[in-house]
């Protein structure tokens, strides 16, 4: 009988407990980490083109100005 009342708290309270745990985790994680991480890298690349067309003499596209 305490076999089943162990078995049954596992099935019924600690298993579900552990998959929420993950999936919050798991959240917090990309929102905290993955996300940010994506947007520097976005950023820097965005200012890394601009860099190399300003280092090869032109304007870019939206420094252009019309004469």
């Amino acid at each position: 009988m305490v076999a089943t009342l162990v078995v049954f708290r596992i099935l019924y309270f600690v298993i579900p407990f552990g998959i929420s745990i993950s999936i919050m985790g798991t959240r917090e994680l990309w929102l905290n980490v993955v996300q940010p991480w994506q947007q520097r890298r976005r950023l820097s690349e965005a200012y890394t083109a601009e860099a190399r067309v300003r280092q090869a003499g032109q304007q870019p596209a939206t420094l252009k100005r019309e004469s």
